[in-house]
């Protein structure tokens, strides 16, 4: 059973393969978008948001 930390228990256990199965039904619509423009448009964007957090993050650090 796959569980992920930080989040409650609903009390559900779904199992591995039926978390492997949704994923790969899920995967190929995934990346057809990050292969679109406008995919391409929100990626970028969104790595310029996390590269400013990063960078925001090392200098508390070592501030």
């Amino acid at each position: 059973m796959s569980t992920f930390s930080g989040q409650k228990n609903s009390g559900m256990e779904i199992p591995d393969y039926a978390i492997e199965r949704i994923a790969r039904c899920l995967l190929p619509m995934i990346q057809q978008y990050y292969d679109s423009p406008e995919g391409q448009a929100e990626l970028a964007t969104w790595n310029e948001k996390k590269d400013a957090e990063d960078a925001r993050e090392h200098e508390r650090q070592t501030a």
